[in-house]
């Protein structure tokens, strides 16, 4: 009799496990990994777009990559209401169902090796219910960044160049100085929004400049393209306005003069380049453009050649220390 009552009792008890937990109870495989395809085809500039299940082309598609589930909705974190910019990584949640077809649950937590996200990358996973909910970020929107505005000359200080940054943009700015049709002056990368021309304005003329948004960091030349060119009015320097050169030479980055003397540009030592500034500073643990080539600084600010890795990229800089691309 005692039996009996005890094999009621396990019968109940299993009848109220399957009733509140019958995904557990049905399903026995438990899925190990998980595998998202995520594709995003937009611009910088663009807006995010409709999220499309298991398709395989528009703007924007989403698939399982297994066929013990499926995905089930896809929506995303990011606000759809603003346009995105170059480098930004959009986020969306995946929602992910076990598959009618298959005896498999998902399990309550999974390690990022075992979370694959092709075309984007893994950010967390939460189990609701049977279901996964995946949280993942695209890859970075490529595109160009946007024109420097209100590009012109600052009233107060001759041969002074002002303008504001755009919405989109890295920050660096590449500028062109001219007198008439002859160019006076190249400054590759300036990390402001003002540039003194007034010490390269040595001669009478008319003088403008034109200017553009560039690439600055690692990751801004895997993602953004220069901006168009902007040029500014233009600034009559008369004789008597003249400059008499006082300046050049102690240029930096910054945009500071310190009169050191030092000529700004290539500088070798014992058969390696380096970059120096007025300042006596050198291009050191970065990258920089000249003349439309791209060079990289170690961090003692020896310029690199061969073969150079900087987070999983693999580069290949040659003999002058412009890097290669194509095959």
């Amino acid at each position: 009799m005692k039996q009996q009552k005890r094999g009621l009792a396990i019968a109940i008890i299993a009848a109220f496990c399957l009733c509140l937990f019958p995904e557990k109870a049905m399903a026995t495989e438990a899925i190990n990994s998980i595998s998202i395809k995520v594709v995003l085809n937009i611009e910088a500039g663009d807006r995010l777009p409709d999220i499309q299940i298991n398709k395989t082309n528009g703007e924007c598609y989403v698939n399982s990559g297994d066929k013990k589930y499926t995905v089930r909705e896809a929506k995303w974190v990011t606000s759809t209401s603003k346009d995105m910019s170059v480098g930004e990584e959009p986020r969306m949640n995946v929602t992910l169902t076990p598959s009618d077809e298959y005896d498999a649950y998902f399990k309550s937590s999974y390690e990022a090796t075992k979370m694959k996200i092709t075309g984007g990358s893994y950010v967390s996973a939460k189990r609701n219910g049977s279901d996964l909910v995946v949280t993942l970020r695209t890859k970075p929107v490529k595109g160009l960044y946007a024109e420097p505005e209100d590009v012109g000359w600052k009233d107060t200080r001759l041969g002074q160049a002002v303008w504001s940054k755009g919405d989109n943009t890295s920050g660096a700015y590449e500028l062109w100085l001219y007198c008439g049709k002859k160019i006076i002056l190249k400054k590759e990368q300036v990390k402001a929004t003002s540039y003194n021309f007034y010490p390269y304005m040595t001669e009478e003329g008319t003088y403008s400049y034109k200017i553009r948004s560039v690439p600055f960091k690692q990751d801004e030349l895997k993602n953004g393209k220069k901006s168009g060119w902007v040029e500014s009015d233009e600034l009559v320097i008369r004789d008597r306005d003249v400059s008499d050169g006082t300046g050049k030479d102690s240029d930096t980055i910054a945009g500071t003069a310190n009169g050191s003397g030092i000529k700004e540009g290539w500088d070798q030592q014992s058969g390696v380049w380096y970059y120096r500034y007025a300042d006596g500073t050198v291009q050191a643990n970065s990258w920089m453009e000249l003349d439309g080539v791209w060079y990289r600084f170690d961090q003692d600010g020896k310029m690199v050649t061969g073969w150079f890795i900087l987070d999983s990229d693999i580069y290949y800089m040659n003999s002058k220390g412009a890097m290669v691309t194509g095959w």
